[in-house]
């Protein structure tokens, strides 16, 4: 690209206009990296802003997910502002926050989800601004997702406890649907990490659909016939299966996963059908 169109690109107050280059129909509407981190090495760097401009000036090629997070004010295209915006902010000039800067204090650190978490169980509401930096799913909501997402984004790998994990074991049971069914009907009380937890859907309230959407993962999370849930179909199912059929005590995940002849409850012949599929698979 010549000297001039450089210039007409990153010079001037051109450069802070919306003239959308190389414009994004985005297909991904969320990232386990922050908007900015562009090359995605959990950084927000200079070398972020120089992907942007580079994809602007047709020199890479960035894929869906780099497109998203390079979109920093969120306009569905990557334009001469969401360089402007992202290096304004690295070199300390802008007033403009990035999502995820909810403290406004110019870093993203632990702090930002500190102060999401004191939003979230209503010890110091946000306001308006910093609601809209903690939107990380960016769906106009500030809640437990965003907080959940922003741990994760935070330290990598890093994940304390699943949404819908309101026992806080570490996995998704049955008991999680049971306890959150438990706090709808005013059986139990949770405190505000569970709430936060059990609002698996996000709308800020904890109910049925809470309940049963931890059910659909785990089930979506398990073999079909692996009673004993530990990620491996073998003898020991078969035999769980006969437990359950005996007492009569087989919750809906156990008869989503372990219902193998489909008639809606677990028996001797799902049993048979379980060892089957364990020698069919050895």
């Amino acid at each position: 690209m010549n000297s001039k169109k450089l210039k007409m690109i990153f010079g001037g107050t051109i450069l802070a206009s919306a003239i959308v280059l190389n414009s994004v129909n985005a297909v991904v509407t969320s990232s386990t990296f922050l908007k900015g981190d562009v090359n995605r090495d959990t950084k927000i760097t200079l070398d972020d802003c120089e992907l942007i401009k580079e994809h602007i000036m047709e020199e890479v090629t960035l894929d869906e997910e780099q497109l998203y997070l390079a979109d920093v004010d969120g306009e569905n295209g990557i334009t001469a502002a969401d360089y402007v915006k992202l290096k304004n902010y690295i070199e300390g000039r802008s007033y403009r926050f990035l999502i995820g800067d909810v403290s406004r204090d110019g870093k993203i650190t632990q702090d930002d989800a500190d102060v999401l978490y004191d939003h979230i169980s209503e010890t110091n509401l946000l306001d308006g601004e910093q609601s809209y930096l903690a939107d990380i799913f960016e769906d106009g909501k500030a809640n437990g997702k965003d907080y959940i997402r922003l741990l994760e984004i935070l330290n990598g790998t890093y994940k304390r406890y699943e949404m819908g994990d309101v026992n806080r074991d570490g996995k998704l049971t049955q008991e999680d649907a049971d306890d959150i069914m438990k706090y709808y009907t005013g059986k139990i009380s949770f405190d505000d990490e569970q709430k936060i937890l059990g609002d698996v859907d996000g709308d800020e309230r904890i109910n049925a659909r809470d309940a049963k959407l931890v059910l659909q993962q785990i089930v979506a999370n398990t073999p079909k016939g692996d009673l004993d849930y530990n990620g491996v179909v073998d003898a020991n199912d078969a035999s769980v299966a006969l437990e359950l059929y005996k007492s009569q005590t087989a919750t809906s995940a156990d008869i989503a996963v372990g219902d193998l002849d489909n008639n809606d409850l677990i028996d001797a012949n799902d049993a048979s059908l379980i060892l089957e599929l364990y020698k069919t698979n050895n």
